[in-house]
Parts: C-alpha cells; structure tokens; sequence
C-alpha cells in the first residue's frame, strides 16, 4: 500500500478514497462467502465444524471486528476471514497516517504498531480485539511499509546479498520444522 500511495500522503481526499478502493476490493466477495457459510450453517449444522452463528459473531463477521468463539478461538464465522481482520485494521490505519504528511504519518504509524505490540505484551489479557490487534503479526504490515520506502528511496543490495538472505530464509524454515 505504501507503494502505491508513496506520493500522496497529506492530498486531500486520497485516504477517503483509498478506503472505498479498498473496501469495494474486499468486502462484497467476503460478506458474499460469510452469507454462504451461515446459510451452510443453519441447513447443514452437522456437516460445519469450526463456525458459529451467535448474533455477536454475525454482527462481528460482517463488521470485521475480532471476537472469541467458545472454542476460545478468535475468529469469524468464515474461519479464514480473520486475516482479513487485519487486513482491515491495517487499512484503516494506513488510510489515517494518508492524512499526514509522510514522515509524520510514517513515524505515527510505526509507533502506533510497535506500541500496540507493546502493549500486547504487557497486558496479555485485555479486551479480546485488544490482545488480536496487538499480536506481532501487525508488525508484518509495518514491514512491507518499511521494506517499499526503502525500496523508493533507492536502497538496494547486492546479488550475493539477495541469494544469501534468500538462503537464510530456507535455512529459518528448516531449522523451525513444522509450523502449525
């Protein structure tokens, strides 16, 4: 996203439409998908493992908005859709630090994350959209922020640089096994 927006940070109206791009892009294929797995759940109720159809985590699934399930799981009733959770955290995020000129939206939206991670961190019991929102998996966002402006601002590295961390990514897989 930093990519396609580098040269419009502080344009007036661009985060207004860079959220409606965004929200025509994912929401009526998701809502779609979510309508589907609830109408599976009320026909098929023995056939659908892993979902629930409570009016929260309905209101819940549609609006984006993390929430526990009884399994203890955080996730809507389209299970895969909890990425998209963040997805839309991270949008919505991006599409206020576009009302700031770059580097006080940049340096806004780092903070914001590592201080979420942060906080994460220290209060691991909050409020169920506290603790899904401030996993470190945020931070994945703010790379690929940090990854494209370096990239714009004309770093590069070497080739033997480029084939060893490719390498060391092979060997990290390896040497972590698994992952579940």
């Amino acid at each position: 996203m930093y990519y396609l927006s580098y040269d419009k940070f502080g344009r007036n109206g661009f985060s207004a439409e860079f959220m409606r791009r965004r929200l025509v892009r994912v929401v009526p294929l998701y809502w779609l998908f979510t309508s589907l797995m609830l109408l599976a759940l009320w026909l098929f109720p023995a056939q659908v493992r892993h979902a629930e159809a409570s009016p929260l985590s309905v209101l819940a699934s549609y609006l984006f908005f993390p929430t526990q399930r009884s399994d203890g799981l955080v996730r809507p009733i389209l299970g895969l859709g909890w990425t998209l959770e963040y997805e839309l955290f991270f949008y919505g995020c991006f599409a206020v630090a576009l009302l700031y000129p770059k580097r006080a939206a940049l340096t806004g939206f780092a903070t914001l994350f590592l201080l979420l991670v942060t906080l994460g961190a220290i209060f691991p019991h909050a409020p169920t959209a506290m603790v899904f929102w401030s996993r470190p998996v945020i931070l994945e966002f703010l790379a690929g922020v940090v990854i494209a402006h370096v990239y714009l601002a004309g770093v590069r590295i070497g080739r033997i640089a480029q084939w060893a961390l490719v390498a060391s990514g092979f060997l990290l897989l390896w040497a972590l096994g698994p992952l579940q």
